[in-house]
């Protein structure tokens, strides 16, 4: 099957490529899908200059300074309590937004992790998480930023079992987006028992947890991160990340270098923590002294005035990732909404359909995408696939924006299905 659409707008960053197919309990089958442009209409508009006040072209767009006398509550919020399952992590410590764990004290903010028994749970730590996500207010008053240089300046905690961290997540998590089709952006970790080294990462579809695109540097001379202060620096823009601790370069991830999907165009929020324990550092031994603190002087966003669109990929070229199934269904999901209840698998190099439930909102009570689709402008577009099913029926694709107002860039097209693997586009 295949179907033509000419694009009039950019598509915004959580764009999908959707395939509709709830109006029948019959299961299909769908296989080598591809979206690819096949002409160019007009070129696309090159981005105003930068401004030359700068020589870098940074302009500072929000910040902390932590020069009052508490946490400022128009910039912070908390995340609380021991997460699901320490928040993915297998973590120990309860979060709270005391001063005991949090607080400002001398024009730097004081996260603190100790070793009391807090919470219901009984937990035998506290820390304290700060994010600058406010809960249920996705995209209102929040800080929320798609790239730019955000640099902290931070003096470490140390010991065997903690982990503090200065990261980034996608600020479409709190939108139902799960992990890590939202985007993790690790600016710095540290594991105390390793108390001379920081790490940076990136955590996307297909390289998340273990398999995570990251690196480390060190300190020399036997200096450690707890001793003195250290600034970590991120610059983030379409053509990729940059990684630095005091200036100096240790990390770069390009677009074209994921071995999955790239999910860094959109909005991310910041935070900072101690954990305690968890997969990664261990849990804390007769070694570890607590309180432990980490202690920030600064947090700094800064952006340029404009930003050069994500490079294109050249005509004929697939922008969806793993069409042909052939990394498991990487890439791929299944969302069910009004009743619709079903999942997908992969089975002989073909992405299988289950649908439990067809639900009572018509064909989109099941949906199978691909999100994080970059369809811009000024093109006109291609969209193939294979597909069958157990019993005859219809099918509905199209390119989308998955939320409201639900614009469907190409128009919905309607396929008929038979019992054989067939082409349709």
């Amino acid at each position: 099957f295949f179907f033509f659409f000419r694009m009039y707008q950019n598509t915004d960053s959580d764009s999908v490529l959707t395939f509709r197919c709830a109006d029948t309990t019959t299961n299909l089958y769908i296989d080598n899908v591809d979206l690819h442009s096949i002409a160019f209409a007009t070129p696309s508009p090159t981005p105003p200059p930068l401004p030359t006040a700068d020589p870098e072209g940074w302009i500072l767009k929000w910040n902390d300074e932590f020069s009052g006398t508490e946490v400022d509550d128009n910039k912070w919020n908390y995340d609380l309590g021991t997460g699901a399952n320490g928040w993915g992590n297998w973590e120990l410590e309860y979060y709270t937004s005391r001063d005991e764990n949090v607080r400002v004290e001398n024009g730097n903010l004081i996260i603190e992790a100790r070793a009391e028994s807090y919470g219901a749970g009984g937990t035998a730590y506290t820390s304290a998480r700060l994010k600058t996500l406010a809960i249920h207010d996705l995209y209102g008053n929040n800080h929320n930023w798609t790239y730019g240089k955000i640099e902290a300046r931070m003096k470490l905690p140390t010991g065997q079992g903690i982990w503090p961290a200065f990261w980034m997540m996608g600020a479409d998590y709190a939108d139902a987006i799960d992990w890590p089709w939202c985007g993790e952006i690790d600016i710095m970790e540290n594991i105390g028992s390793e108390p001379s080294r920081v790490h940076a990462a990136l955590h996307g579809p297909g390289y998340a947890g273990d398999t995570n695109i990251g690196n480390q540097i060190d300190l020399t001379g036997g200096q450690e991160f707890k001793d003195a202060f250290h600034t970590f620096t991120l610059e983030w823009d379409p053509d990729g990340l940059n990684w630095y601790m005091d200036g100096i370069l240790y990390h770069t991830v390009i677009p074209t270098e994921v071995p999955g999907i790239w999910v860094y165009d959109h909005p991310f929020f910041l935070i900072m923590n101690i954990a305690v324990g968890g997969l990664w550092p261990g849990n804390p031994d007769g070694t570890t002294v607590f309180p432990q603190q980490l202690t920030v002087d600064y947090v700094r966003v800064f952006q340029k005035e404009s930003y050069a669109v994500p490079t294109d990929p050249p005509l004929g070229v697939n922008r969806l990732v793993n069409g042909d199934f052939s990394n498991d269904i990487n890439g791929w999901a299944l969302s069910g909404i009004d009743g619709g209840v079903g999942s997908v698998s992969n089975i002989a190099g073909e992405l299988f359909v289950n649908i439990a439930n067809g639900g009572w909102g018509g064909t989109y009570s099941i949906q199978v995408q691909q999100t994080r689709l970059n369809v811009p402008m000024g093109k006109m577009y291609q969209v193939s696939f294979d597909a069958r099913a157990n019993a005859a029926r219809t099918v509905e694709a199209m390119v989308a924006m998955p939320g409201p107002p639900y614009e469907s860039y190409s128009g919905p097209k309607v396929f008929n299905l038979t019992t054989t693997m067939t082409n349709y586009s």
